[in-house]
């Protein structure tokens, strides 16, 4: 056999006649020769007029920088020149001819064309760009080879671009900025990122945050943050360069009913979004020492359940209750029927008589609910005002939480909360807690497992911040915070820690007028929690007036009952039951009892029945007390007073809730004032001064240090004038005046009314010393008849 070789064809070459570039000196010379032949031919030979020429010429300098907006301001600047230079001499050549040939013309045509192809590759290279604080610190962005920038406009391109090299210095990813959005606030900036392909993710880029933020030289308290798109390789950044974190922000005073399936908010991130967290399904931790902002946070978290049309919240707090003292004191003062916390605990005892309930509650849900949770096709139940969440708030929980608690009636508190965390969620028992440290001396294990929120505020130890979370390494610097207020937030479903601030609440200006809201629009116990309580349940709230009133008061009140503690054994053998006397639990009584030594009995908490019941109550006794008002009493008194004033009835439903918010606000106007008007007989204050009054009370009220002001336009609106100009006509006329210098109400400074100034003149038309011409008495009518035109 014969074998041939086999030989590669040689392709055969062909011409070439497109007409596109082969490179600078290429392209130069077909412009000159076709810059040339549109003169010759436009000029020499067709005669046409040059303003041809020139019409045309700026057309295409229009329409150059109409689509260059987004590209660089070097090439942009190029592409125009082309445009001028080619469009001038070809306008001047027509409009002086090039017949006969003269070679001027050609050399100057040259000489554009050569300046232009020189200064190319100049206009076409890109050079370091500065950074956000001016130094050129970033190489070329050739240096990331397949990284580019994309929808983002043009005066942002640098900045975007500084970032992708960044971002491929550091971490080594050759990224796509897709999109890029300066905060509306300032202080910041957005960019949308696209990840290249190979694997990598979010977590890488959450490894290196602190050296991304080290390298762009941002000041303390600015940080990088990267959160997921809407797909894996598409990550949003964050990136921080004013710290926002020391700026304090009032709780927003809005009392618009709220659904607890959509969360509750509890402050803002380092970015201003709101920093919302669920409250329905998972549970919650708030670690923090003292002067770190942890109660105010629980506040916060009150103020934002309580106003739930569907969630009841209850307070823990064994260091004397004080997270609840400032909720409780429109009730305790008489100024509500209803208090916005159902139920405080603010003694080991009382602790226990709750967290027993709160298990027997939610076992007994499971049961009752189980065709709720079918028709609602979910495996929960379905919270509404029927069947509202009840969420128990525990401040201070350290002498609770911990492994090493050895105290009998503390282990059997903790054993309770630890069964409702694990077996409850479902059935919408669930609590709120708090620690002054993260470490398994406080928090147990078990419970911290349970945990799906946690939130840790600034003032302790890294290495507490990191066990907390799982040892996350780089994700957290204590560093970024900024004290009181500030501190770290890993939610529900999610891997990343986050960094944010508490909104601040103040007692006057935030806690009493959300605690008065709350208490009439909040719901009432289901049918079926009510038949597996206690017989403590009942009182309750007798056993709250007492332990939270002051001494004075207390010496008035009628004293609590005492109540067998359920759960412990007592006595020599073990085998007696504990009585609690609640009236001996306070500091201030003046009759001490020894502690009686107990241990734990162990049966479980059950549905109770009537027998079970009733042999319980043989153990109770009633210990008279002073002359003060059973609470009953109070209470029916504070309802007839509501109902005289055309208060209505507490809502049922969201949309009720809604129509309660108006009146809930008003109740603040009813604290008392300074002074108070005093009509005499047969003198009525006319209307339009009525409801001046009452709205600059309210005021006051809500907040003390403005003494009672109000802009214009607030106050017009609220009476129900036009405009500012005829409330002014109006109260002009009863000598009541805006006050002479602008006055400030939420940082806005404007031309406002006064509390005293309008106290002044009621007293004064009381008194029969200032008349009320016919036109503002008849104000109401005057309105009606206007609308009715």
């Amino acid at each position: 056999m014969t074998s041939a070789k086999r030989r590669t064809a040689t392709p055969q070459r062909r011409l070439d006649w497109s007409i596109k570039p082969r490179g600078t000196l290429n392209a130069a010379g077909m412009g000159y020769l076709g810059t040339a032949a549109l003169s010759v031919v436009g000029g020499g030979l067709l005669n046409l007029p040059s303003w041809y020429a020139a019409v045309g010429a700026s057309l295409g300098v229009v329409v150059t920088a109409i689509t260059g907006l987004n590209a660089a301001p070097k090439v942009l600047a190029w592409r125009l020149a082309s445009w001028i230079g080619g469009g001038s001499w070809v306008t001047a050549t027509m409009a002086t001819g090039l017949l006969p040939p003269t070679p001027e013309p050609w050399l100057i045509l040259a000489g554009i064309t050569g300046a232009l192809a020189g200064t190319h590759k100049w206009a076409h290279t890109n050079k370091p760009m500065p950074s956000i604080h001016g130094h050129h610190h970033n190489g070329v962005l050739g240096n990331a080879a397949t990284a580019t920038v994309s929808n983002v406009p043009r005066k942002h391109v640098p900045l975007a671009q500084e970032w992708v090299n960044r971002l491929y210095r550091i971490c080594k990813l050759r990224v796509q900025i897709t999109e890029l959005t300066m905060w509306e606030y300032g202080g910041g900036f957005t960019a949308h990122l696209l990840l290249p392909v190979g694997g990598d993710g979010i977590e890488k880029l959450d490894r290196e945050r602190l050296s991304l933020a080290n390298d762009a030289n941002l000041p303390h308290g600015c940080a990088v943050d990267f959160r997921p798109g809407d797909a894996r390789r598409e990550v949003i950044m964050d990136v921080s360069t004013v710290n926002t974190l020391k700026e304090t922000v009032p709780y927003p005073l809005d009392f618009t009913p709220r659904d607890v399936n959509d969360g509750i908010l509890l402050g803002r991130f380092r970015h201003v979004a709101p920093m919302i967290v669920q409250a329905r399904e998972p549970r919650t931790v708030v670690v923090g020492t003292s002067g770190s902002g942890k109660t105010n946070t629980l506040h916060v978290a009150a103020a934002q359940l309580g106003l739930c049309f569907n969630n009841l919240t209850l307070t823990m707090d064994l260091n004397g209750g004080g997270i609840a003292q400032a909720w409780l004191r429109p009730w305790l003062d008489g100024r509500v029927e209803e208090p916005s916390i159902d139920w405080a605990a603010a003694c080991r005892e009382e602790a226990l008589l709750m967290s027993h309930d709160l298990l027997a509650i939610g076992l007994e849900r499971k049961t009752v609910y189980a065709q709720l949770q079918i028709d609602a096709n979910s495996d929960k139940i379905p919270v509404s005002e029927k069947v509202p969440q009840v969420t128990a708030i525990l401040d201070e929980g350290a002498e609770l939480l911990s492994d090493s608690i050895r105290d009998p009636l503390t282990r059997v508190i903790r054993g309770n909360i630890e069964a409702t965390a694990r077996q409850c969620r479902a059935a919408a028992v669930t609590y709120l807690l708090s620690s002054l440290r993260s470490t398994q001396g406080s928090i147990s294990t078990d419970l911290l497992a349970l945990m799906h929120n946690r939130i840790w505020m600034a003032g302790g130890e890294e290495k507490e911040a990191q066990y907390l979370y799982d040892w996350p390494g780089k994700q957290i610097d204590i560093k970024e915070l900024a004290g009181s207020g500030s501190g770290f937030v890993r939610r529900h479903n999610e891997t990343r820690v986050h960094t944010w601030r508490a909104f601040r609440m103040t007692p006057a200006d935030h806690i009493i007028p959300v605690s008065i809201a709350v208490s009439g629009m909040r719901p009432g116990w289901d049918a079926a929690s009510l038949e597996v309580v206690g017989p403590w349940f009942a009182t309750r709230h007798k056993r709250m007036r007492w332990i939270f009133s002051t001494p004075e008061q207390r010496d008035r009140l009628p004293r609590p009952e005492p109540v067998e503690l359920p759960g412990i054994m007592g006595g020599k053998l073990g085998d007696e039951p504990v009585i609690w006397h609640p009236d001996q639990t306070h500091p201030a009584a003046k009759d001490k009892r020894a502690q009686i030594a107990v241990r734990p009995a162990p049966k479980a908490p059950v549905r109770g029945s009537e027998d079970a019941a009733a042999s319980e109550r043989k153990h109770l006794s009633l210990l008279q007390g002073g002359g003060w008002e059973d609470p009953a009493q109070i209470a029916a008194r504070a309802r007839a007073e509501r109902q005289a004033a055309g208060a209505s009835p507490m809502p049922q439903t969201a949309a009720a809730s809604a129509g309660a918010v108006v009146h809930a606000v008003e109740q603040v106007a009813e604290l008392p004032q300074p002074q108070t008007v005093m009509a005499a007989a047969g003198a009525d204050l006319p209307e339009i001064l009525q409801r001046v009054v009452r709205r600059l009370r309210t005021s006051a009220a809500r907040h003390p240090q403005g003494l009672g002001r109000i802009h214009s336009e607030d106050l017009a609106a609220f009476v129900g004038v036009p405009d500012t100009r005829h409330l002014s006509h109006l109260l002009s006329q009863i000598g009541l005046n805006p006050v002479k210098n602008p006055i400030e109400v939420n940082g806005v400074r404007k031309r406002g009314y006064d509390l005293r100034d309008a106290e002044a003149v009621a007293a004064k038309i009381a008194r029969g010393e200032q008349t009320v011409p016919e036109e503002v008495a008849a104000w109401p009518e005057e309105v009606a008849d206007e609308r009715a035109v």
